[in-house]
């Protein structure tokens, strides 16, 4: 399981920048009051819809199905068999283990299927993470075109007579000295275009940060079930219940089956401090992305 790297965000088209720059009035305050207002609302959903799309419960879900799993497996005890002698009841014993085992083996195939759609799931969160990621950066740089024309439009403002920086309605907001300036205007527009802007650009990396969680810990998920399997296949083996031993008469290997058994724990196991780690960086991340959320849904 792969995800893409981290690009540098590109400068916004110059063709774009100069067709927004010169399509602002800034004689009209409604037009700036709504200046680069549908760039906005974009971007603020992308960061809105990046953190609804990391939120996921399967790493927790995986971790509790493989806690199912070392549950089912740990009653299988094959030490009994080990005893020796006439009075030993080796038979009775070996049956006993086999009908646990083939109750467990019913249930561990269950708990496969579980922890391999979790993980098909987090593959496809990785690729719906990957579009949304780079549609985000679209977004943002039409928003920096906004941004950037908006600033060159400011400047040249500051710079002209007093009487060409007069909103034309000549009416101010309340609460403000009127006539209000369409440079003050226009440079408090540009403060909440660059919010949503900063929230947008410093949520990108943190989606790479989930993402490279995920990708590893799925990874290990895998291996956690193809252990599963191998392990399944040697135990019905020793046991004698695989089609060519059935009716055999076959005296299981307790030392083989406590080695099978031993490795496989320890497969199930190793998982466990990963995914602990890993579900504590996410968390945090998605504190991180949930105030970057909130800066855009409250701008200053």
């Amino acid at each position: 399981m792969t995800v893409q790297g981290i690009a540098a965000m590109p400068a916004a088209d110059a063709s774009r920048v100069a067709a927004v720059k010169n399509s602002l009035n800034l004689r009209d305050g409604a037009d700036i009051d709504s200046f680069g207002e549908r760039a906005k609302r974009e971007v603020s959903a992308s960061v809105e819809r990046l953190l609804a799309e990391v939120r996921t419960r399967d790493l927790i879900e995986a971790r509790e199905i493989l806690r199912h799993v070392v549950e089912a497996v740990e009653p299988l005890d094959p030490t009994p068999l080990q005893a020796k002698g006439l009075f030993s009841g080796a038979k009775g014993k070996a049956e006993r283990l086999r009908t646990k085992f083939v109750a467990a083996d019913a249930s561990l195939e269950g708990l496969g299927e579980d922890l391999n759609e979790r993980i098909a799931r987090l593959q496809r969160k990785a690729d719906s993470l990957n579009a949304l990621h780079e549609q985000s950066k679209t977004f943002i740089l039409e928003l920096d075109a906004y941004l950037e024309a908006g600033r060159a439009r400011l400047a040249e403002a500051r710079a002209a007579p007093v009487q060409e920086l007069v909103d034309a309605s000549g009416e101010a907001a309340e609460g403000e000295p009127a006539p209000v300036k369409s440079a003050d205007r226009l440079e408090a527009r540009l403060r909440q275009l660059d919010i949503a802007r900063t929230a947008a650009v410093r949520q990108l990396p943190l989606v790479r940060v989930v993402q490279n969680v995920d990708a590893p810990l799925a990874d290990r998920l895998a291996n956690a079930v193809k252990a599963v399997v191998v392990w399944r296949k040697d135990w019905s083996e020793l046991l004698g219940l695989t089609p060519g031993r059935k009716g055999k008469r076959i005296r299981p290997d307790h030392v083989a089956l406590a080695e099978t058994k031993a490795k496989l724990l320890t497969a199930l196991k190793a998982p466990e401090a990963a995914l602990a780690e890993g579900l504590a960086r996410r968390s945090q991340t998605e504190e991180q992305m949930e105030r970057l959320v909130e800066t855009v849904r409250k701008p200053k």
